[in-house]
């Protein structure tokens, strides 16, 4: 058994006809319908890193995140501490 991190983005379409004075009322009006509304479409995107040894600094963690350039690269320790 191996350990992923995993990260989801959510969608959720929805469509309604509003009369409003200003396109930000609208917009508020159908942000405040949404929660008791039901989306026309829902769509998931998820992508899963699983810990492994890298390649690159030799230590475990989720790749890719030694893929950064060198002046960006993240310590791995970090997704340790938040474990």
């Amino acid at each position: 058994m191996s350990l992923y991190a995993v990260e989801m983005k959510v969608t959720g379409t929805f469509s309604s006809y509003v009369e409003a004075e200003s396109k930000e009322i609208a917009e508020q009006t159908v942000r405040d319908r949404a929660r008791q509304m039901n989306p026309d479409s829902v769509v998931f995107e998820s992508i899963a890193y699983q810990m492994q040894p890298c390649e690159l600094c030799g230590e475990e963690h989720f790749a890719p995140a030694c893929r950064k350039p060198a002046s960006k690269l993240i310590p791995p320790s970090w997704e340790r501490a938040r474990l």
